[in-house]
């Protein structure tokens, strides 16, 4: 499953770069794996706190660091 869905981030991400909302240079692999620990890590935190606020947390931030890529 993990394969997967880092796969679907992965061809977001690609999407996104032909459009040109992120920039070229991002290696789209890489970074569909941090998002999706980012998504991993903070579900698993929010079961354990009952809070989302880590997992929105990781995902803003993931989201900045791709738009500040755009040209």
């Amino acid at each position: 499953m993990a394969a997967r869905w880092e796969g679907e981030i992965r061809a977001g991400i690609v999407a996104m770069q032909a459009s040109g909302d992120v920039g070229a240079g991002v290696d789209a692999g890489r970074t569909a794996a941090a998002i999706l620990v980012g998504i991993q890590g903070g579900v698993v935190l929010q079961m354990s706190t009952g809070s989302v606020a880590d997992l929105e947390a990781a995902l803003d931030t993931a989201i900045a660091a791709l738009r500040a890529t755009a040209p």
